[in-house]
């Protein structure tokens, strides 16, 4: 369907005076981008919507929900990208070492554990390995895999309440440039949490070595 654009009821007109006439519209927060009928496209920026009409059953679209939805999407494969290339550091296997954090490890691990808490209860023997970043798998026990768990929960749940916030931030958006204005940093987000998660996972290596009591969960910050 095509359709005139009209500015406080007046039509819209090109720089010959002729109505522009357009196939689709759509609107980016306060931006619209109109199709015209002979093919090329233009965008008119920071409108009031309320000035802008068009002909009777024509409709046009709002882009703002694809644009919040395709940043909430980039967070997540930020943070994914974020874990990928800086692994926790921990001592749960002896001397520090660095551990790949991202959520399929973060599956990985947590089924190992029950493969193992399910083997311990039927009284079958079963070997719980595990390798650091760029090592070859290696025989763990399974209070050391359970330490490794809870350190990178530690590590890790900051950084998903950060995406969680941007997430939130921009659903309730309501201007493309109140999304642009979203930011998303990473790398900010760890910094002080990753010496604590460190810290406290040396103190605990501290503790199994002499025999003390193991926290049932390392909460974050």
């Amino acid at each position: 369907m095509e359709s005139n654009v009209y500015f406080g009821g007046m039509p819209y007109m090109d720089e010959a005076y002729i109505p522009i006439v357009i196939t689709a519209a759509e609107w980016t927060g306060n931006d619209l981008t109109l199709h015209k009928a002979d093919g090329s496209t233009m965008i008119l920026g920071n409108c009031v919507r309320e000035n802008i009409s068009f002909d009777e059953g024509f409709e046009e679209e709002t882009m703002l929900p694809q644009e919040i939805a395709a940043k909430v999407a980039q967070s997540k494969s930020e943070l994914a990208e974020y874990l990928a290339a800086y692994p926790l550091l921990s001592p749960a296997h002896g001397e520090p070492a660095l551990y790949s954090a991202t959520s399929e490890k973060q599956a990985l691990l947590t089924s190992t554990l029950v493969m193992a808490q399910g083997a311990a209860q039927a009284g079958v023997p079963y070997e719980v390995t595990w390798n650091a970043s760029g090592h070859p798998c290696e025989v763990w026990e399974v209070p050391q895999l359970q330490q490794l768990a809870f350190e990178m929960a530690a590590y890790v749940k900051p950084l998903v309440a950060y995406q969680q916030g941007i997430e939130v931030a921009l659903n309730a958006c309501t201007t493309l440039a109140e999304v642009e204005a979203v930011a998303i940093s990473y790398a900010a987000v760890p910094a002080d949490e990753s010496k604590v998660v460190l810290a406290v996972a040396i103190a605990w290596t501290c503790l199994l070595s002499a025999g003390g009591p193991v926290p049932f969960l390392l909460q974050g910050r």
